[in-house]
């Protein structure tokens, strides 16, 4: 019921301004229809702009409306509000609605055939959106590839890998593959093994190796670092070091640890055999 008082609101605007089009002169009624558009395209742009800010505002304030579904919010407007000129405008000129909008119908279809991929890369952008797996400035794994996020739209996503190059990946690809988000949590836990020789003494082993993980600034007293024993090998077993730290400081810790533990171990007496082969040879 609404939507037809609105349709004879619309027809009697236009009908009115026909009406009083028409008492002009015919040079007049065009520079008129002229002044007409571009008032109207000027006063599209005015709504979509106030909108457009009203909705980025939200989106800062906001913690569950993101910027990107913010986007996706903007970009729904500008269509329905220059859909709405667009018809507006024609109706001024005179043109008949009814069959430009049965040649937008078909034209929709074959445009909806053509750019399927790019439809789905919307719903998909829509998804992400609404579920959040990530935001920008966050290290992630999405299939084979791994990045931090440095962009997000309606269409794709781009990411920065750690030796700098830029990948932008399709949102229908980023939704259809496994997404392993590493700065959604604050802590992350650092796996490092090393192999020690049968005859070192674990105990002592533990207790260099946690020494020098709690050495670290950026290792965490709680929960507390990890030294175990891990698998048994031919001429060695494991020995597994798992401290915890700050998201930011994974591979500081890593790289840190993995160059100070094989010295630290050393200093200690314990030793780390290398992978090695025994030939005998029997002379007969």
């Amino acid at each position: 019921m609404e939507e037809t008082q609105a349709t004879v609101q619309q027809a009697s605007i236009v009908s009115d301004f026909g009406a009083w089009l028409e008492t002009l002169p015919v040079h007049f009624q065009i520079v008129a229809l002229i002044v007409t558009t571009v008032v109207a395209i000027i006063i599209a742009k005015v709504i979509i702009a106030i909108i457009a800010g009203f909705i980025r505002n939200l989106a800062k304030k906001s913690e569950n409306f993101t910027p990107l579904m913010g986007g996706f919010a903007i970009k729904i407007v500008q269509v329905i509000v220059w859909v709405i000129t667009f018809m507006i405008v024609l109706g001024f000129w005179g043109v008949n609605l009814a069959p430009v909008i049965a040649g937008v119908g078909v034209s929709g279809v074959i445009l909806g055939l053509a750019l399927q991929e790019t439809i789905a890369s919307v719903f998909a952008g829509f998804m992400i959106a609404v579920t959040k797996p990530f935001a920008i400035g966050d290290f992630v794994e999405i299939g084979a590839v791994s990045g931090t996020i440095i962009s997000m739209d309606t269409i794709a996503v781009g990411l920065n890998t750690p030796d700098n190059k830029k990948v932008v990946m399709a949102n229908k690809l980023v939704w259809g593959a496994v997404i392993t988000n590493y700065s959604a949590n604050e802590t992350r836990r650092v796996d490092m093994v090393f192999n020690l020789s049968y005859d070192a003494d674990l105990k002592k082993a533990q207790k260099v190796l946690t020494d020098l993980m709690l050495s670290y600034p950026e290792v965490l007293k709680d929960p507390a670092p990890v030294v175990a024993a891990g698998e048994f090998g031919d001429a060695s077993f494991q020995i597994y070091a798992r401290p915890y730290c700050k998201s930011s400081d994974f591979w500081t810790v890593k790289f840190k640890f993995l160059q100070d533990a094989p010295n630290a171990l050393k200093a200690a007496g314990i030793s780390m055999p290398h992978r090695q082969l025994d030939v005998h040879v029997s002379q007969n």
